[in-house]
């Protein structure tokens, strides 16, 4: 975050800086165009009187003063819109953290409400131990998905303030992968969805950070496994390009629409087209994908159609320091 505003200030200093010397060049040429008229002019008549350097000299001044005039005034608009686009990475920032807040504070509520809601039901009368059993099932559930939302915006906290340090080593990309899909395995055999893990060429490693990774890789299954239709498929593919690795992980539930390839990456957005409200879930996923694979050096991408299949593609360096393709 930090390298983004500086590069971002630099890029509003060269802005300030082109367009001032542009107006100081104008400036000057619109002086010289106006001395050279009147040296031709004077010139033309072969004789130089006082009059006629006092002209000049007037004209000189009255040239000056309306061009250092304009530029003052060019300088200002100048000015004025570099400081409206400074300020604009500040401004959406607070709008972020305005919406993001009442996202947080409406989704914590929601599932407090429910569990809330069972309990009192609970109290009312005496229930069976099946009664009881349910309700405190559901209620330890709402509870897991709230622990999942509370860890998922600490995660996000910690990218967005350039506080999660990153570790570099070297990791077998199909190692990575196979623990990603191991926390997922009885969601997966529930909905008996088949999951494959295809890596090329299979001994292929990076260098990354671990925990980014599996960050990385376990929000994309999890994600991939809620949204797959019943005995449906979630494939896990990674190929070597030049100094990249390109992730994919397909699944072959309904799609979204192309409009929303974009917008599923902003936290806590979830699609109403494709009916996506009725799954479980935060809208949180792919917003720490996005932002791990930002820290990390490369680039995130969805493709998809109303039909499906949905695949989302990660493609990060190899090895770090190396400029991605």
């Amino acid at each position: 975050m930090m390298e983004e505003q500086k590069k971002y200030q630099e890029r509003i200093a060269r802005k300030v800086l082109l367009r001032t010397g542009g107006i100081t060049i104008l400036f000057c040429l619109f002086v010289l165009v106006v001395v050279g008229v009147e040296v031709k002019h004077v010139a033309v008549r072969q004789t130089v009187t006082d009059n006629d350097i006092f002209q000049m000299l007037l004209i000189l001044c009255a040239a000056i003063c309306a061009g250092a005039v304009a530029s003052l005034v060019a300088l200002y608009y100048i000015s004025r819109n570099a400081a409206r686009e400074s300020i604009q990475p500040l401004t959406q920032a607070l709008e972020r953290e305005k919406a993001f807040t009442s996202y947080a504070s409406h989704e914590l509520r929601t599932p407090l409400a429910v569990i809330k809601g069972s309990l009192e039901v609970l109290i009312r009368k005496p229930r069976t131990e099946e009664e009881y059993r349910r309700k405190i099932t559901e209620s330890i559930q709402v509870v897991d998905r709230m622990n999942e939302m509370v860890d998922n915006l600490l995660t996000l906290t910690r990218v967005e303030s350039g506080k999660l340090q990153l570790i570099y080593a070297d990791y077998s990309v199909s190692d990575l992968m196979t623990e990603a899909c191991s926390n997922y395995a009885d969601q997966l055999m529930q909905r008996r969805i088949k999951i494959s893990v295809d890596v090329s060429p299979a001994a292929l490693t990076m260098q990354t950070d671990r925990s980014a990774m599996l960050a990385i890789l376990s929000n994309l299954i999890s994600n991939a496994a809620k949204y797959c239709n019943e005995s449906g498929n979630v494939n896990l593919r990674a190929t070597r390009e030049k100094n990249s690795v390109l992730l994919e992980v397909e699944n072959s539930g309904p799609g979204i629409p192309k409009a929303e390839a974009e917008q599923v990456f902003d936290p806590f957005y979830r699609s109403i087209a494709t009916g996506s409200q009725k799954v479980k879930g935060y809208g949180l996923g792919l917003a720490i994908v996005r932002r791990m694979t930002d820290l990390l050096g490369g680039k995130v991408s969805l493709t998809s159609s109303s039909e499906g299949p949905t695949i989302v593609q990660v493609r990060l360096p190899a090895r770090r320091n190396v400029k991605k393709q």
